[in-house]
């Protein structure tokens, strides 16, 4: 949930902690190089299905997401604050993020 304070000469917004609530691969992306040599059947698209669920299983388990949770709140303070900069006139702009 967002949180605005309005003030006579400021608004501050406080914008929900970030959270990673998917992970995609996209399929139209995998490919391969050489069929002859491919580590997957291409003819078998199972292969394929099963590898992108295996990668998707790695990434939740073995990255360390918490760069990327930190670039994802500091775009939204910035998206936010371009969307309201001229909505607000004079008074003075924060767009907080909950950690």
């Amino acid at each position: 949930q967002i949180d605005i304070q309005i003030d006579d000469d400021s608004v501050e917004i406080t914008l929900p902690k970030t959270e990673i609530t998917n992970i995609e691969i996209d399929e139209s992306s995998v490919g391969f190089y050489d069929e002859k040599h491919a580590l997957f059947n291409p003819d078998r698209k199972s292969d394929v299905i099963d590898a992108i669920s295996i990668a998707k299983n790695d990434l939740k388990e073995q990255v360390d997401l918490s760069d990327l949770i930190t670039l994802s709140a500091e775009r939204a303070k910035i998206l936010v604050k371009a969307l309201l900069e001229d909505i607000v006139g004079d008074k003075k702009l924060t767009v907080l993020t909950i950690k």
